[in-house]
C-alpha cells in the first residue's frame, strides 16, 4: 500500500491503544519467520556438511586414501582440508578455493578415467565425486545464506520506522511542531499552496507526505533529526542496545555497498582499527540471531514508549 493509501486510511480516525498494534504485529511476526526460515536451512546446510564429513572419514580405507594423497597431496579429502573447511568463513581465500577446487575436480576426473580397472580406486573417487561438491559449496551456501538475512533483517527496520512513524504522524499531526529544523523544512509549503487545500486534514496529508518520504535512513540522522525530537526523548541512552542496533545497520551497509567486506565507513563510524579494512565480514548464526533479538527489543521499545506517551 503507498503513502497516500495509507495516510487515507487512517486520516481522521481517532488515537487508541489498537491504532498501531496491527503494523508492530505485523513486523514483529516477519523478522520472526524470517529468522526461523534461516536458521533451519543453516542447520540443513551444516548438517550436509558433518554428513559429508562423516563419510569421508569413516568409509575411506587408509589405502585408497594414500593413492589420492599421493595423486593430489593435500586435496578435499585430506583431513586437513576438511578441518580447515571449518574455518572457511575467517581464514580461507574464497577465490584461492575455488580455483584450487576446479584444478582438483580436472585431474581427480582425469585420474579415474585412468583407474577404470581399478575397483578399489573406482569405488573411493563416487564417494569423492558424490562429496565433494557438499564441502566445497555448503560453506559457501552458509555464509551468502547469514549475509543475506541479516540485510533483510535491517530492510525490516527501516521499513517498520517508515511505516510505523507514519501512521503515528497520522493520528498526532501535532508532532510534527517538533521535527528537527532541518527535516521541518522540507514540509514547509508557500501560503498560496496552503489556501488551495479544502480542509485541515488534506493539508496535514500533504506535509506527512513530504516529511515520511524525506526521513533520513542513515541511523545516525533518523534518532536525531527525527526520532527524539518527534518523541521528546534521548534514544540514544534509553534504549540500550542503541550501540548494538548501530553496528548492526553500518554492517549491514559494508555487506551490500562494499561487497561483503568491511568498510571505510563501517571502520570510521564503529570507531575500529583500520587494519579490518576490506577484510570479508563473517556473520555467524549466533550473530544473526542477537541482530533478530535485538530487532525485537526495538519495537517493542518503541510501540510501548509510544502508548505510555499518547495512550490511556
Amino acid at each position: 500500500m503507498n503513502i497516500n493509501k495509507k495516510i487515507n486510511k487512517y486520516l481522521g480516525k481517532s488515537l487508541d491503544s489498537n491504532v498501531l498494534t496491527y503494523t508492530v504485529l505485523s513486523y514483529l511476526n516477519e523478522i520472526k519467520q524470517t529468522f526461523q526460515i534461516t536458521e533451519e536451512s543453516f542447520k540443513i546446510q551444516t548438517d550436509q556438511i558433518n554428513n559429508v564429513k562423516d563419510i569421508l572419514k569413516n568409509s575411506v580405507d587408509p589405502k585408497s586414501k594414500a593413492v589420492m594423497l599421493d595423486f593430489y597431496g593435500k586435496s578435499i579429502i585430506d583431513i586437513h582440508y576438511i578441518e580447515n573447511l571449518e574455518k572457511f568463513n575467517e581464514e580461507l581465500d574464497g577465490d584461492q578455493l575455488i580455483n584450487d577446487y576446479k584444478l582438483f575436480l580436472k585431474n581427480f576426473k582425469s585420474k579415474i578415467n585412468n583407474e577404470v580397472g581399478d575397483t578399489r580406486f573406482g569405488n573411493f573417487s563416487v564417494n569423492i565425486i558424490n562429496t565433494s561438491e557438499i564441502l566445497f559449496n555448503s560453506p559457501i551456501r552458509i555464509k551468502n545464506l547469514l549475509k543475506m538475512a541479516h540485510i533483510y533483517l535491517m530492510a525490516e527496520f527501516e521499513a517498520f520506522n517508515h511505516d510505523y512513524f507514519m501512521e503515528l504522524l497520522v493520528y498526532k499531526p501535532q508532532l510534527m511542531i517538533r521535527l528537527s529544523k532541518d527535516l521541518a523544512k522540507k514540509s514547509v509549503l508557500t501560503f498560496k499552496q496552503i489556501i488551495e487545500f479544502q480542509s485541515k486534514e488534506v493539508l496535514y496529508k500533504e506535509m506527512i507526505e513530504r516529511i515520511i518520504s524525506n526521513i533520513p535512513s542513515n541511523i545516525d540522522l533518523f534518532v536525531p533529526k527525527f526520532l527524539e525530537p518527534c518523541l521528546n526523548i534521548k534514544f540514544s541512552t534509553q534504549f540500550q542496545k542503541w550501540e548494538n542496533l548501530r553496528e548492526s545497520y553500518f554492517r549491514r551497509n559494508a555487506i551490500v555497498h562494499n561487497n561483503g567486506k568491511y568498510s571505510e565507513n563501517y571502520v570510521n563510524n564503529m570507531n575500529l582499527n583500520s587494519d579490518i579494512l576490506n577484510k570479508e565480514i563473517n556473520i555467524d548464526i549466533d550473530y544473526l540471531r542477537a541482530c533478530y533479538e535485538l530487532l525485537i527489543n526495538y519495537i517493542e521499545f518503541i510501540h510501548n514508549l509510544i502508548k505510555e506517551l499518547f495512550l490511556d
